[in-house]
């Protein structure tokens, strides 16, 4: 696999950050907001990630960009089992 571009990456990671804040895709304006971008440039963005087979997406359907790979947790989650 070859490392992405900066600007790829950076928008990779914006996406995966808001994932696990909101719990959905960002906007392209959310993400354009966050690099200091244009919406058009954060689309192209996103359609070179989706062609790398990073990035998935519903064609016509606000926010439903997707990392194909997981988020990275910050914490572990572990079920609790018996009485708290």
């Amino acid at each position: 696999a070859h490392p992405l571009p900066p600007r790829q990456q950076a928008v990779l990671e914006v996406i995966q950050a808001f994932w696990q804040e909101h719990g959905v895709a960002p906007s392209l304006a959310d993400v354009a907001r966050a690099l200091g971008v244009s919406r058009q440039t954060v689309h192209e963005h996103f359609r070179a990630l989706q062609r790398k087979g990073l990035l998935d997406n519903l064609d016509g359907v606000a926010r439903s960009w997707r990392p194909k790979t997981p988020p990275q947790e910050k914490s572990r989650r572990v079920p609790i089992v018996g009485q708290v």
